[in-house]
């Protein structure tokens, strides 16, 4: 976690941030739908992304929310993880100053690194 982020909440963690303090949110989505078969030799190859919310109190400026984005995403891209393979990644900006994303708490100011990724399983056929 890139220095600075008080708490990085995974998926169905009970924790909550840190009033006050940036703080980043990790979601894992894939789907049967982007399902590839390679060849005859019964590999698949699935694909989904990596989602992270990265949220920094309102006031502290779009500057630094990017900051910690771009370093997550360097984290994260051209990275194989045991066997996930990282391809892009990229720095979304969600809310400005005075727009804000539905859905966003009205203390937080975000913006969201998302990465897609690969990995290939074996299916079992005896």
């Amino acid at each position: 976690k890139p220095s600075g982020l008080s708490t990085v909440i995974w998926p169905n963690s009970a924790t909550t941030p840190s009033f006050g303090s940036a703080w980043a949110q990790f979601d894992i989505l894939f789907s049967p739908e982007w399902r590839r078969t390679l060849g005859l030799n019964y590999k698949n190859r699935l694909f989904g992304y990596i989602n992270v919310n990265v949220f920094v109190p309102k006031g502290t400026g779009i500057g630094t929310c990017l900051d910690y984005a771009s370093d997550i995403a360097d984290i994260f891209r051209g990275q194989v993880f045991s066997g996930i393979n990282c391809l892009d990644a990229e720095v979304v900006q969600v809310t400005t100053p005075d727009l804000e994303a539905e859905g966003s708490p009205d203390e937080w100011f975000q913006c969201n690194v998302s990465c897609k990724f690969y990995y290939d399983e074996m299916e079992d056929i005896s």
